[in-house]
């Protein structure tokens, strides 16, 4: 493939641009690759990102999907246009190379080693299964943000935490009905929650594991209504990053199909949340 070729394929936004190609782009027609190496991947990466290091590369090609679209990232955007160079030799047709790369992003990351939240997830779960563990995630936020308006002190926090509650409760809702859709012989809202695996709530996705990780700043976080945003935000973007990195496990095509369902439900829940972060705080 000559140069003029490379050009034509291998495309280079900036990380502006690549939020409007995530965003206007369904879940399961675009993946995040992440060129970079695994404790650079584990300080923070951008949400459902797949972790393939570029000297890997070339020997792992058949584990992409060369009719989805691919979003190309490093630490600052030199091994993302090698690695892009490769897939366009290789017959990958829609390739963005991210500028400037990790270091030029601002906005949603995601933090943890590529296996968090997915101890004991082989591949082949049934729909179901993701289902009840989505349903628990939400659950538990919707608890996290309860206990914590109730440990606040300040009026305006607790506003935006009750907004978060019932937030969390229409997303359950949402969980619920694609299950009832999708389950053979669908269980009643009380009793599928008694059926929730405890262990996947948190799943390295958590509130609870986001504090434990980042200590003080989170805690001081939760003292301002921007901040509380912030916090449900970061919840949002591991969840997403969970529900896609689950995906590109999946054998059938039915738990990819609902995998990547919920990941758009999330994408969509952190639009919601980037809308009550437009106003400026009070200083």
């Amino acid at each position: 493939m000559n140069a003029k070729d490379f050009t034509t394929t291998v495309k280079n936004i900036d990380p502006e641009e690549a939020r409007a190609v995530l965003a206007r782009t369904r879940a399961a027609e675009i993946m995040v690759l992440d060129v970079r190496q695994g404790w650079e991947y584990e300080e923070f990466h951008l949400p459902g990102a797949k972790l393939m290091p570029l000297p890997d590369l070339p020997d792992r090609l058949g584990e992409l999907d060369k009719d989805m679209a691919l979003i190309v990232y490093c630490q600052a955007g030199v091994r993302s246009m090698a690695a892009s160079r490769i897939l366009a030799g290789h017959g990958f047709t829609d390739v963005y190379n991210l500028v400037g790369g990790a270091m030029a992003w601002r906005g949603d990351t995601a933090h943890g080693p590529q296996e968090q939240g997915m101890s004991g997830i082989t591949g082949l779960e049934t729909p179901e299964e993701f289902l009840r563990i989505a349903l628990g995630m939400e659950l538990a936020l919707m608890r996290f943000y309860q206990q914590a308006s109730a440990a606040s002190q300040d009026p305006k926090v607790q506003e935006t935490l009750t907004t978060l509650v019932g937030m969390e409760g229409k997303h359950a809702d949402a969980v619920f009905a694609l299950y009832q859709k999708t389950a053979a012989t669908p269980l009643d809202r009380a009793s599928l929650e008694t059926q929730v695996p405890a262990e996947a709530v948190e799943g390295g996705v958590g509130p609870q594991a986001l504090a434990e990780a980042h200590g003080d700043v989170y805690d001081a976080l939760l003292s301002t209504p921007h901040g509380v945003v912030q916090v449900a935000m970061m919840v949002e973007a591991q969840a997403m990053d969970l529900f896609l990195r689950c995906s590109y496990l999946a054998e059938s095509k039915e738990t990819r199909r609902v995998l990547h369902t919920l990941a758009q439900e999330e994408k969509s829940h952190l639009k919601v949340l980037g809308r009550l972060m437009e106003t400026r705080p009070a200083r």
